[in-house]
């Protein structure tokens, strides 16, 4: 796997030609999203980049920005994180019911 650290992204682009859509959140309902993640192609380039849906930023790991990967890396990247969100997110409900 490649990681390059860069600028981030412009916020505004933040879910245009996501390949993994995201449930959607509307106010007043009481689910989040279950794909935190979603895999974004980086304008007319062949690299992708993972997007934090809460943050509309990409996504670093140990201080690395997940940006400018090749297609099968981005989804198997979007597939990792958002299984490691799941289990995070089912400890905490564990631990606080």
């Amino acid at each position: 796997m490649r990681v390059l650290a860069l600028p981030p992204l412009n916020r505004g682009a933040r879910a245009a030609g996501s390949v993994f859509q995201p449930m959607s959140h509307h106010p007043g309902e009481d689910h989040v999203p279950s794909q935190r993640y979603v895999a974004r192609r980086d304008g007319v380039s062949n690299f992708w980049t993972i997007l934090d849906i809460f943050t509309g930023l990409p996504t670093s790991v140990d201080g690395f920005i997940l940006t400018r990967m090749e297609q099968d890396e981005a989804y198997d990247m979007v597939e990792l994180m958002n299984a490691w969100d799941r289990q995070r997110r089912a400890l905490q409900s564990q631990q606080a019911g």
